[in-house]
């Protein structure tokens, strides 16, 4: 998804503590499958997270519907706060939908109509981008005494930061109308190409021999077993199957990213913009100057790098690093944890620290 998506406020996983005389934490075995019904039941088929969609639309719509404030001043400030409250919380409604079908295609790709409502939530963000455009051009428009007094309510400051960078970039974008038909498109486009890379390689399935039994493994499984597996064997088989299953996919995936980058490099034209960094620069609050005062640092200092893999190839036995050893564990230990057991010893040792976070 190409969606922001900020903290999920509900627990995904529910671990039960239990306090005994002495205030210890104690733990039980975790369910390997996420418990999504404390948040909407009944997974993707769930007919109150259908009606709390049906609230969004009707929101959105009605936003859609409204007039911008007049021009911002000590009269109309109210009728502003008014229209950024709703936007945002507009905003974290569709986080809250978005975080909730995220985990949805997570646990099961093979759930279509999981996908469908991923797509459904594009198109919802498409919309919610149309609206934050248009208002961020019509702020960009206010005299910056005004906006600055806006800034200061106690409902705004909190988010003041944010909201004056986005009406700084407005005045760098194309005319809001232009803005808001490419965040449309940009559903059936931009997002779509990332569903698609998403599906065909979440979809991949390769059998994998492990403890003599032929196992179905996915891409995320073997990628996880080549750079953590302690037997080197282990890993150059799992990266060798990684490899040749990804270049099954090569043609698919490679359509859907070039596509992608020519999605952006078509709109940054469009808006005047003559380097693919200006946008991430602006959005990770970085200077040209400092990216390359801060690459130029660790191109200096690489030797420093090449030195530890030195040491790590010495230590596991070989003369130079293949790329499933960069992550490969050093030592021996006779102890492996299962998922459950890792879980337990997590949760029992964080509660320790703080049973309130466990």
């Amino acid at each position: 998804m190409a969606r922001q998506v900020f903290i999920i406020t509900q627990k995904l996983l529910q671990f039960q503590k239990l306090n005994s005389n002495n205030a210890e934490v104690k733990t039980m075995s975790i369910n390997l499958t996420w418990d999504l019904d404390s948040i909407f039941p009944n997974g993707s088929q769930s007919v109150e997270f259908a009606d709390f969609l049906a609230g969004l639309d009707a929101a959105m719509s009605q936003a859609e519907a409204s007039k911008l404030p007049g021009p911002l001043n000590s009269a109309t400030q109210l009728d502003w706060l008014s229209i950024f409250q709703s936007y945002l919380d507009l905003s974290a409604r569709l986080s809250h939908a978005g975080s909730y079908v995220g985990c949805l295609v997570s646990q099961d790709v093979k759930d279509e109509t999981a996908r469908l409502l991923d797509g459904q939530l594009d198109r919802f963000s498409a919309r919610l981008e149309g609206l934050w455009t248009r208002l961020n051009a019509a702020a960009a428009d206010q005299p910056d005494a005004d906006w600055d007094n806006l800034m200061q309510t106690s409902a705004l400051k909190p988010v003041a930061l944010k909201l004056s960078e986005q009406r700084t970039l407005a005045k760098q974008k194309m005319p809001a109308d232009l803005e808001s038909l490419a965040a449309e498109l940009a559903a059936d486009g931009y997002h779509a190409w990332d569903q698609l890379y998403g599906t065909v390689s979440g979809l991949k399935q390769v059998e994998f021999e492990e403890d003599g039994k032929a196992q179905q493994k996915s891409l995320g499984q073997l990628q996880h077993k080549f750079m953590g597996d302690p037997d080197r064997s282990v890993r150059q088989r799992a990266f060798e199957a990684y490899q040749l299953a990804w270049q099954d996919l090569a043609p698919t995936v490679a359509l859907a990213l070039n596509y992608q980058a020519g999605f952006r490099l078509t709109l940054y034209r469009r808006r005047g913009w003559d380097s693919v960094l200006k946008e991430p620069l602006f959005n990770n609050r970085l200077s040209q100057d400092t990216l390359d005062a801060m690459w130029n640092v660790v191109a200096a200092k690489s030797h420093k790098l090449q030195d530890y893999f030195k040491a790590k190839a010495a230590l596991l036995g070989v003369d130079k690093l293949k790329w499933y050893d960069i992550s490969a564990p050093v030592g021996k230990t006779d102890r492996k944890f299962s998922f459950a057991e890792a879980g337990d010893f997590i949760v029992d040792n964080i509660g320790r620290f703080n049973p309130n976070i466990a």
